[in-house]
């Protein structure tokens, strides 16, 4: 790589392990939420029911389609289907 004029650290600090949508909701947001929340036991539920189609995307690779394909499913839905 330096023989090409590429810098190896450079490029290894550029490289970013960004967590799926499912792991950055069960490590980072359910932990926050189960501290400042009494209904943080319906977000679970939600995100388990309804988030699985975007669950196991990295959110480097979410994009605007995959929500906008989420919200549209949900508004498909019943409101007693949405708990």
């Amino acid at each position: 790589m330096i023989a090409d004029g590429v810098d190896p650290k450079a490029e290894r600090d550029n490289q970013v392990d960004y967590p799926t949508v499912k792991s950055f909701f069960y490590d980072t947001y359910l932990p926050l939420t189960k501290r400042r929340k009494k209904t943080w036991g319906i977000d679970e539920k939600r995100f388990r029911k309804h988030c699985n189609s975007i669950a196991n995307i990295k959110y480097n690779e979410l994009t605007v389609s995959h929500v906008m394909k989420l919200h549209l499913t949900l508004s498909e839905t019943k409101y007693k289907d949405k708990l």
